[in-house]
């Protein structure tokens, strides 16, 4: 069992910080979206809507922390935390994780660029089964 001390060393060195407030970034430009349709036509000011968004994710990441704390103390021993730890530290690993924004920039984009392909697709499939079962139980 590792201790709790040696994880945060870890999470420091995996910048997990750096890497939640990207998510909450995201997850704050989704809630916006789904919501600017939704309310944003009213008297409210957008602000307090980003305001609670961001507290409410806030808070569910430090749950989450402290959960993935949880876990790697149990799941890993000191002298295993500080294998990945000198993993984490190599250069390599921390041009990774500076590149990491952009790389997952770019894949958004794609995914983004490429969904209404994608919905085609699953929806002429899904289409082409539903036929297909529809004309066994027609003979």
């Amino acid at each position: 069992m590792a201790s709790v001390a040696r994880v945060k060393k870890l999470f420091k060195v995996m910048r997990i910080d750096q890497q939640s407030e990207i998510i909450i970034k995201n997850t704050d430009s989704v809630f916006m979206d789904r919501l600017s349709a939704e309310y944003l036509e009213s008297d409210i000011n957008s602000a307090e809507f980003q305001e609670v968004i961001i507290e409410v994710i806030s808070t569910f990441k430090k749950r989450v922390f402290g959960l993935s704390s949880q876990i790697y103390t149990e799941l890993f021993t000191d002298d295993e935390i500080d294998e990945l730890i000198s993993i984490y530290s190599s250069p390599v690993f921390q041009k990774i994780l500076s590149l990491s924004p952009e790389i997952n920039k770019r894949t958004m984009v794609f995914i983004a660029d490429h969904m209404s392909e994608l919905e085609e697709q699953v929806d002429t499939r899904i289409k082409a089964i539903f036929e297909s079962h529809r004309t066994k139980l027609t003979h």
